[in-house]
């Protein structure tokens, strides 16, 4: 099994299970695959990152793995391209959540958020997936 099979795995688990901490050593980002890591969204707030934000998510969710009817993809705020901490504190993560759902409010992507631990800091964790049975990807 490869490593984004595994981290899907993971990271699927620690939403139906409601776990709180990643046990897995995070690898070197992939350009490709359905897994995207990000330092922070805080300065998204022009409309060019916000559309650059949104067309990444859908072509993340195009690479990603079919799991329980939904294609899906993961982004990890807090996480750098290297897979190292980006030192964020619970407040940023917060402010980075609310950033994500005001970013996709006007399009078919749903989410799901966590706050989860990696290496004894907080990270934030998001499954995006469009709407129920909506296999369109929809651009705005």
């Amino acid at each position: 099994m490869n490593n984004l099979l595994i981290l899907n795995d993971i990271f699927d688990n620690i939403f139906i299970n409601n776990l709180n901490s990643l046990n897995y050593n995070l690898e070197k980002e992939d350009d490709n695959g359905n897994i995207e890591y990000k330092r922070t969204l805080l300065s998204y707030n022009s409309d060019n990152k916000k559309n650059k934000l949104i067309r990444q998510i859908f072509w993340r969710i195009s690479e990603g793995l079919l799991i329980r009817n939904k294609k899906i993809c993961f982004f990890i705020i807090g996480i750098e391209d290297n897979a190292s901490l980006s030192n964020l504190n619970k407040f940023d993560l917060i402010n980075n959540n609310i950033i994500i759902n005001s970013i996709i409010k006007n399009t078919n992507i749903k989410s799901t958020n966590k706050i989860i631990f990696y290496k004894n800091k907080e990270i934030l964790l998001t499954k995006f997936y469009l709407d129920k049975n909506d296999n369109f990807i929809q651009y705005f």
